[in-house]
């Protein structure tokens, strides 16, 4: 019985730094799982702005450091970054949830925040 419960001990304790290193949160079941599916759809645009932003941060440096032209990497990340922000304004209509229009709320001033600020 005790190495049953030390066996789940550090089940449980591997799921939380599973969940800590994949998420950032510590919780022993993922965030997404807890989620409804208008959460679900606004995270997943958040993950493709953040895809997104590195890509273009990526041809930056990439440009800085070979002095290559990365500007078809560049633009292909701020397609990408309008597509996102199409696909949010889309959403927005459908939502229904308040946690789900704060977070596509937030996450709509940060695109237009990136979009101004490399303008």
């Amino acid at each position: 019985m005790k190495k049953l419960l030390v066996l789940l001990g550090v089940v449980a304790v591997g799921l939380v730094v599973y969940n800590y290193a994949t998420t950032g949160t510590v919780a022993l079941v993922p965030p997404s799982m807890s989620m409804s599916a208008d959460e679900r759809a606004v995270a997943d645009l958040e993950e493709r702005f953040a895809d997104a932003r590195r890509s273009f941060a990526q041809a930056g440096r990439g440009a800085g450091l070979t002095g290559m032209d990365t500007t078809g990497d560049a633009d292909a990340a701020m397609r990408s970054v309008q597509t996102i922000s199409n696909d949010l304004h889309e959403l927005q209509k459908r939502l229904s949830s308040q946690p789900a229009k704060q977070k596509a709320e937030t996450l709509a001033a940060s695109i237009e925040s990136y979009q101004r600020e490399l303008r």
